[in-house]
């Protein structure tokens, strides 16, 4: 019962955050990345860094795998692991692109009707890192595709995040040494 009722705040927050951004925080100036090519992007992301946030809070490990589907919209599935109860944990949305497929830029959804604004604002032109945002200054997200990410590759994602003006003392390094594990 407790982890099921740690993820449904999970959940919650989530949902509430993301609305919040997307409904009452002006624009951040971060333009999407241009030319993006969604189906290059889609397949699994690990969280490096992050601004924090409670609906994160005490989740290590985390991770996304998007899936590009049919009808051109976006499946999500984001999965952490709860260091308090010990358990993975996970929810799932949707997404869609609000302009241009090829502006790196969707309205997201784990909870019906509340959407929030999923920004890629640099990315590696090999689509192996990617920093994310939302439409406020309140969100970063450091992602890349392995779990196993060097010092050297972090300070330099990091350094790029605070050279768009991301405040380097609120960036939170991810653990993710369970992931790494489960890889080898």
């Amino acid at each position: 019962m407790k982890y099921f009722s740690r993820l449904i705040l999970f959940c919650v927050a989530s949902a509430l955050m993301l609305m919040m951004s997307s409904c009452y925080s002006p624009d951040n100036g971060l333009k999407a990345v241009g030319n993006f090519e969604a189906s290059r992007y889609m397949g699994v992301w690990y969280e490096h860094g992050r601004y924090p946030h409670s609906f994160e809070a005490g989740l290590s490990n985390v991770k996304a795998e998007y899936k590009l589907c049919e009808d051109g919209r976006v499946s999500v599935l984001n999965s952490a692991y709860d260091d308090e109860s010990a358990e993975w944990t996970s929810i799932s949305g949707r997404a869609y692109f609000p302009g241009s497929p090829k502006d790196a830029e969707l309205r997201v959804c784990f909870f019906w009707p509340f959407y929030g604004t999923y920004r890629v604002v640099w990315l590696e032109p090999d689509y192996s890192a990617a920093i994310v945002t939302s439409d406020s200054w309140d969100y970063l997200w450091i992602l890349a595709r392995k779990p196993d990410l060097s010092t050297e590759k972090y300070s330099e994602l990091e350094a790029r995040a605070v050279g768009m003006g991301f405040i380097k003392e609120r960036i939170v390094k991810v653990s993710q040494e369970r992931s790494i594990s489960a890889e080898k």
